[in-house]
């Protein structure tokens, strides 16, 4: 079954010595609950799976830090976002309606 949350607003925190996770960006919905947190670890690290934690209400991922910009500028820019899970493999970040599609150059 997939779970997806609409977000609405993120915080974003880089961190000198917390082992493993070298940034974090915590994902709200429009209530201000917590729907999401996107964790970034050094480049090569090897990566846990994502997470659906149901008794929160939260999708958890796991990413290289090399793709901390890039994520950030999609919160930033792009409208509207969602948090997806359909399994351990398959979760992920969305970014604009997918009906219609988004025309090439936008």
């Amino acid at each position: 079954m997939t779970t997806t949350y609409e977000i609405a607003s993120y915080l974003c925190f880089q961190y000198s010595s917390k082992p493993g996770i070298v940034a974090l960006i915590t994902l709200y919905d429009d209530l201000v609950s917590i729907r999401g947190r996107l964790n970034f670890y050094p480049d090569g690290a090897d990566l846990p799976d994502a997470e659906e934690d149901t008794s929160s209400g939260r999708v958890i991922l796991h990413l290289p830090v090399s793709r901390f910009a890039s994520t950030v500028d999609l919160l930033r820019n792009e409208s509207p976002i969602e948090v997806v899970y359909n399994t351990p493999k398959e979760a992920y970040l969305s970014a604009g309606n997918p009906t219609p599609p988004k025309p090439v150059g936008d």
